[in-house]
């Protein structure tokens, strides 16, 4: 009933593209490399909620999100066309510390 939701496989629904990568798994989490295709809203969050894998601290898709202290989600890498250029420009950012405490990127 929330207004904010965006759902897969509706009749009002828009097409999406998002490829995924497992990097690490624990019993409970996955560390996952997600490439976005297209740009629509919540499109990550969506598609992780609607395979039954919420992303961890999402405090609209995840019916536990207190169990972290934000949403775990991280743009790593930001490949961007300048507006009204044809600059391009690549902004790289290490995973935040937070993660390690998740026990997932000790080996990534």
């Amino acid at each position: 009933t929330d207004k904010r939701k965006r759902w897969v496989n509706t009749a009002d629904a828009q097409p999406a593209l998002t490829d995924y990568e497992v990097c690490a798994t624990t019993a409970h989490q996955s560390l996952v490399k997600l490439t976005l295709h297209t740009g629509r809203t919540h499109q990550l969050r969506v598609h992780l909620a609607a395979s039954d894998h919420p992303i961890i601290g999402d405090p609209l898709y995840d019916s536990q999100a207190e169990s972290a202290p934000r949403l775990m989600l991280h743009a790593q890498l930001l490949d961007l066309q300048l507006p009204f250029s044809t600059t391009r420009v690549t902004v790289p950012a290490p995973l935040p510390s937070l993660f390690e405490k998740l026990h997932l990127i000790e080996n990534y």
